[in-house]
Formats: C-alpha cells, structure tokens, sequence
C-alpha cells in the first residue's frame, strides 16, 4: 500500500513505482504534481485501487489521459478515481474493457470528450459512476441498464443530447441521479419510478417536455432533492407529489405546467425549500 494524499508533493511520479507488482492500493490524490508528466503504471498487475483525484496531473491535452491503456488488462483493479485533474482527451473504448470488478469509476471535472462508450454495460460490478463536468457529447447508451448493481450515477454539466434512456429504469438499486445542465429532450421515462431507493434525482436545465410522470413525482423514496426545473414541461402537477413526505427539496420552476396546486402538497411535511 503506499497512501500519500493530502500532501503537497510535487515534480513527478516516480517510474520506479511501477516496479512495484505486488503493489494493491496507490492512493496520489490532493497532491501537487506537474501537469503533463509522464505516468506509469505499467507493471502493477495487482492493484486494486488507484486514486488520482485533484493531484494536478492534467494539461487538457489529448494525450492526458493515454496512461490508461495500461490498466485495461488489470484484471484486479475495483476503484479509479481521477477526478478534478484537468485531464484531456477523447474518452476511449478501451475503457469498456477494463475489469469486470471494477466497482468505482469517477472521472468528474475534468475536459474529457467523445461520447459514452456503447459497451458501457460491459462494466457489469460497477455501483458508482462519475462523469460530470466533461465535455461529452451524443446520447446515453442504452446499454447503461445493464449496470444492475449501480447507485450513483452523474453525468451532469456536459453536451449530452437525445432522450434518456428508459432502460435507467433498470437501475433499481439506484440512490442518486445527476443528469442537469446538458441538452436531453423527450419525456421523463416514467421507468424511473422503479427506482425505489433513489434520494435525489436531478435533471433540471435540460429541454424535457411532456407531463411530470406521477410514477416519479411518487417516489417516496426522494428525501433530499428532486429538481426538474428550467425544462419544457407541461401539463398540472401530479397529485402523487403528496408521497413525497420525506422530501426536503423541491423544484420544478421555470416550466410550463398549469393548473392548481395540488392539496396533497401539504402531505410533504419534511420540505424545507
């Protein structure tokens, strides 16, 4: 193990640690490192773990992110997080390969593009995935429903378009859902109300229209946060927002719905915003 984050190291990574084979946890995160540096992982057959989050590595450059291909044979590997590095680059499909164990993959707030990989569902032990704040672009893949065992899931801040996919509906062990601020239109898949465990769901600045489907704004599981505002959607609120009794936070502004406020409104006695 060799868990060094939350320093202020500099300079670069050391080639040497690539000697390391029997090497399982390499925790660099919230350090200092030059951006652009060469980094080699080569030889680490047995890691588990690797986190480079807010390490400084980045340039925004394509070629940032070409270290990768020597991870997509570790077959061990549960946990890579990269987040907040400024990393560049086209997201490659060789990621859909990459270990069946992987259980966490965060590449968040970073200049990432290209689109969702198709075999994302390949990805079959994944229960968190982070790709917010990236510049991807296209749909997500229908292919995302095969991720059974997710419960985060955020692709919030990019250039996302098409509709999203009804097959999230077969994400049922899912708590968390970031998909604002892109460009998705069509309807809410009324598929969402079969996540019966989610506590937020986010999917305001989008171009959604239609109604507000009342098997999602009957979630009695939301608790901490539903935002559908700054959408295109029409029609009178559901009276199934009366479920939502452990809700604190409610937004549907900035949008085009009509008629009364429902009295079953009252039955949210947890809101607070």
């Amino acid at each position: 193990m060799i868990n060094i984050w939350g320093n202020k190291f500099s300079g670069s990574i050391p080639f040497s640690i690539s000697n390391a084979s029997k090497l399982k946890y390499l925790d660099l995160s919230l350090n200092k490192f030059s951006s652009g540096v060469a980094i080699n992982f080569g030889n680490l057959k047995n890691l588990s773990l690797l986190s480079l989050d807010k390490s400084g590595l980045g340039t925004g450059h394509v070629n940032d992110i070409n270290f990768l291909t020597t991870l997509a044979n570790y077959s061990k590997l549960r946990v890579l997080q990269l987040q907040e590095n400024n990393f560049g680059g086209v997201l490659p499909n060789y990621l859909a390969t990459f270990s069946t164990k992987l259980e966490h993959l965060s590449m968040a707030a970073n200049q990432i593009f290209g689109n969702i990989l198709a075999d994302i569902g390949n990805l079959v032990s994944l229960n968190a995935l982070a790709m917010d704040e990236n510049q991807l672009i296209g749909s997500i893949p229908t292919s995302i429903g095969k991720l059974v065992k997710l419960q985060d899931l955020g692709f919030s801040e990019n250039k996302l378009s098409g509709e999203i996919p009804s097959s999230i509906g077969n994400l049922t062990l899912l708590n968390r859902l970031w998909l604002e601020e892109n460009y998705f239109q069509g309807n809410i898949p009324s598929s969402l109300g079969n996540c019966q465990g989610l506590i937020l769901l986010h999917l305001y600045g989008n171009g959604l229209f239609g109604i507000i489907p009342q098997e999602v704004i009957g979630l009695s599981s939301l608790s901490m946060s539903l935002d559908l505002s700054r959408n295109c959607l029409a029609g009178p609120i559901p009276v199934e927002v009366g479920n939502l009794k452990n809700l604190v936070e409610l937004n549907l502004s900035h949008n085009k719905l009509s008629g009364g406020i429902p009295s079953s409104l009252g039955s949210c006695t947890s809101l607070e915003r």
